[in-house]
């Protein structure tokens, strides 16, 4: 009886093997498929299979999926993206998946996919092996694509402005902000092409982290007006562009015409009040000024119940009171870079006016031409014709000129600059010269050398009281 058991229990055994080698190897399947996205804007997507997400350069996309097996077989996961980016792992059910830091234009998509099998064919040493293994395998796959995109930098900037004349420099600023943290890249250039501008730049830094955070553009302006600049912005990729107006205006109206009242310290230590015309006579503002010679000049400033200024006097409103060497709010040697002066400085070398035929500028054409005090065209322009009366009380008639020569900066021609022209016949001799028979009369006692020195008619003047 015990064999016969036995013998059934084998046939039994060898039928239920015989079944079970004759029966299907199931698939794997897929109970679940999760991707979330780290969207570009830092939220977190949770796409399906066969969607689509958009990630930055660089960006995570977290990978999770599970699948069960009927047969029981331990199942195998396997993720690729077909070269394209980088896994945590990609042998794990629940992984992440790195975008590229680099794609080729502002945006690329990319397909990733999971093989869920349930054998490890890629384990099997020998080729017959491993064909047999994929024969018998069944695998699940699942995919869904990525985009990946390069976010353009987001520019920052005052699209007009209005900067002084009187500054020595006009500075606007830019500031940018890259989404994807590309190092950004800055260039300034200039829209409008006259006058012709010499562009500077540097970089804005964080005064903490020393992070860059902008641009400063500065430039001279040559002339007041409108000026046209361009700022482009740049991570390598996406160039972003802005156009900024920048006004250049007076800060203060020139005046018509006035006279500025001064004080100078003698060398006694005693204080002076004077009056100086603002410009050079007629002393209006857009006129071009009169040249005379030293007895017109005169008589001029009588005839408006005015003299002509003192050497001193002329040398103290043009250095001002911080003794500038040029009468200009704007220093020559921050300015030799400059192709010309334009409107800039004084009506010297390199000046707009010394291009036109007889480069004599109009008064008030060149508002930095003062030293701070309201009194204009001291430096450059014309020389000008001066009166003083000695200790003697005997009136000495000079001119004084204050010229820049860039070529010879240490020429002598400052605002210390004074020729004097001394009359010994007439020494002694008193004379009104606010009255206009004095000056006649003065006139009249002249030897033709004598009067020879001051009938020079390419000389200008301004009046004093």
């Amino acid at each position: 009886m015990i064999r016969i058991a036995f013998l059934a229990f084998l046939l039994l055994f060898s039928a239920c093997s015989l079944v079970h080698k004759d029966l299907p190897n199931e698939p794997p399947v897929i109970e679940l498929a999760r991707f979330v996205c780290i969207t570009t804007d830092g939220q977190r997507d949770t796409v399906s299979v066969g969607e689509t997400c958009q990630v930055s350069r660089g960006g995570e996309v977290e990978l999770n999926t599970f699948a069960s097996d009927e047969d029981d077989d331990p199942l195998f996961y396997r993720w690729s993206s077909f070269g394209a980016g980088s896994f945590r792992d990609s042998l794990a059910a629940q992984t992440s998946w790195f975008a590229p830091p680099n794609i080729e234009s502002s945006s690329e998509t990319f397909s990733i996919q999971a093989s869920i099998s349930d054998r490890d064919c890629d384990s099997v040493q020998l080729e017959e092996d491993r064909q047999r293994c994929l024969s018998d395998a069944s695998t699940q796959r699942i995919s869904f694509t990525v985009t990946v995109v390069q976010r353009a930098p987001v520019l920052s900037v005052v699209q007009d402005t209005t900067v002084f004349f009187e500054a020595p420099q006009a500075e606007i600023e830019a500031f940018a902000a890259d989404p994807d943290n590309d190092a950004l890249t800055y260039d300034w250039q200039q829209l409008d092409q006259q006058p012709t501008l010499s562009i500077t730049s540097e970089s804005i830094l964080d005064d903490q982290t020393g992070v860059p955070l902008g641009s400063r553009a500065s430039f001279i302006p040559t002339a007041p007006g409108l000026y046209q600049l361009q700022v482009t912005v740049s991570d390598g990729d996406a160039v972003i562009e802005s156009e900024i107006s920048i006004q250049v205006v007076n800060q203060t109206p020139l005046p018509a015409s006035s006279m500025v009242a001064l004080e100078l310290t003698t060398s006694e230590g005693s204080t002076h009040a004077f009056e100086i015309d603002a410009y050079e006579y007629p002393n209006r503002l857009g006129e071009k000024p009169l040249l005379a010679t030293w007895f017109d000049a005169a008589t001029l400033c009588a005839a408006e119940g005015k003299r002509l200024c003192e050497p001193a006097e002329w040398k103290h409103a043009c250095a001002g009171d911080n003794a500038l060497q040029y009468s200009s709010t704007d220093a020559v040697t921050g300015l030799e870079a400059l192709a010309d002066f334009g409107l800039r400085f004084c009506n010297t070398a390199r000046s707009y006016h010394s291009t036109v035929e007889d480069g004599i500028a109009e008064s008030g054409s060149y508002s930095n031409c003062q030293s701070g005090n309201g009194v204009y065209d001291l430096t450059g322009n014309l020389r000008e014709w001066t009166g003083e009366v000695d200790t003697f009380g005997d009136w000495l008639a000079g001119s004084s000129l204050s010229n820049v020569t860039l070529d010879e900066p240490d020429s002598g021609a400052t605002c210390a600059s004074i020729e004097r022209f001394e009359f010994t016949p007439l020494q002694g001799t008193r004379f009104d010269f606010s009255d206009a028979a004095s000056i006649q009369q003065f006139l009249s006692e002249l030897s033709a050398d004598q009067r020879q020195q001051l009938d020079q008619p390419l000389t200008g003047f301004r009046c004093c009281r």
